[in-house]
């Protein structure tokens, strides 16, 4: 499959010469700190160009459709609820996890799991929009996805990639832009395979440039493609990338469509953690897994599991977190969160306090409405020792 890559940007000229809006902005910052002549725009430029420099960056890894916490990250082998799931322990002892996710289990020492993730949002679409902007739709407002605002932040316009790349094609619901603009719309790519390059800067979204040891790795198959891709485009840097998983809405045959779909994420994800680690990168790459929401505790009668956002579990790894640790808890049937709830307000003001970005920094809709970047929540603290 060809994929086209195209990118919106704003743009400015100097000298006839045409150049990137931050790096106008930022000559513009520079000549202001040496004439002594900052005003309030200027000073904001210096402190966000201060961020760029850390060369921070955020790896999405969606599950489409709600991974059941049951054979993922939070078994329960020991209550009929638990089904056929078996756990397995990993490298850090007292945690253990499904037996579908081995390869996760030996870099548990690197992953927090949360457990005790809840949500009222049960519908795919609506959970898809929470899970991706941390706010539900709202009429005249168009809300920019999560990539969008750590796009705006912490990415660079004048880089030669693009800040904001979405890899395993679009999503109903998962957003763009916004009321920031068109710019930071992801780019959006069907497939990590084979991209149509359009100029030798875009060589970071060729992985057929990959060693044959880095595709042994990552396993084989699209999703493997794509954390590949994710890691050469972080290293090259690219500030937001989302990796997409589809096919986990598992309301009948749970236990061995979750074994499969799990085969395909499972190997790549402990991958993509281990390179990003031994390239000295995870410190500086925040690593994210999660769909919008889990499953119910009770397994239909086609074996299967419902919609049940009431208790689900999410995995972070790197950005400065500390690995090695669980989260909050459900109750032994899974049926509630028993400790320390974590709302979906605040799994993304952790995200942005990660990434060292002001989740009260506002921006006005073309509704002339201030919209912060998240409406309340609290930063998960234990995620930081």
């Amino acid at each position: 499959m060809s994929n086209h890559l195209q990118y919106p940007t704003r743009l400015a000229t100097r000298k006839g010469q045409v150049v990137g809006r931050r790096d106008f902005l930022r000559q513009i910052s520079a000549a202001s700190v040496a004439a002594g002549s900052l005003n309030v725009t200027d000073m904001l430029s210096v402190s966000a160009e201060q961020l760029r420099a850390r060369g921070m960056s955020c790896i999405l890894l969606w599950m489409q459709g709600g991974p059941s916490q049951f054979e993922t990250f939070s078994p329960k082998p020991d209550h009929k609820n638990g089904g056929e799931t078996k756990s397995i322990s990993t490298s850090v002892p007292g945690i253990h996890i499904a037996e579908n996710f081995p390869y996760c289990a030996k870099v548990m020492d690197d992953l927090a799991i949360i457990r005790s993730m809840t949500s009222k949002e049960g519908n795919h679409q609506r959970a898809t929009y929470l899970l991706h902007h941390g706010y539900l739709p709202m009429a005249g407002v168009k809300f920019p996805t999560l990539g969008a605002n750590i796009a705006h932040q912490i990415g660079d316009a004048a880089h030669d990639l693009p800040s904001h790349v979405r890899i395993g094609g679009r999503l109903p619901n998962s957003g763009g832009g916004g009321f920031l603009g068109i710019e930071y719309d992801p780019l959006v790519l069907g497939s990590a395979h084979t991209p149509r390059l359009l100029s030798a800067s875009m060589e970071a979204f060729d992985i057929q440039k990959e060693p044959g040891s880095q595709r042994a790795a990552y396993g084989g198959g699209d999703f493997a493609a794509g954390c590949r891709m994710a890691r050469r485009l972080v290293e090259h840097g690219v500030t937001f990338v989302e990796v997409t998983s589809r096919g986990w809405d598992t309301h009948q045959d749970v236990f061995s469509r979750t074994q499969e779909l799990s085969r395909q994420v499972d190997q790549p994800m402990a991958a993509l953690i281990t390179d990003l680690k031994r390239r000295g990168m995870l410190e500086k790459t925040l690593v994210v897994w999660m769909g919008e929401f889990g499953r119910t505790p009770r397994v239909n009668p086609r074996g299967g599991r419902g919609h049940y956002p009431q208790a689900f579990n999410a995995v972070v790894a790197g950005g400065g977190t500390q690995g090695g640790q669980v989260i909050g808890a459900t109750n032994d049937a899974g049926t509630e969160v028993a400790r320390r709830p974590v709302s979906v307000q605040d799994l993304f003001r952790t995200i942005y306090h990660t990434l060292e970005i002001d989740a009260e920094h506002e921006k006005i809709s073309r509704i002339s409405r201030p919209i912060k970047l998240v409406d309340g929540g609290e930063v998960v603290e234990e995620l930081f020792g």
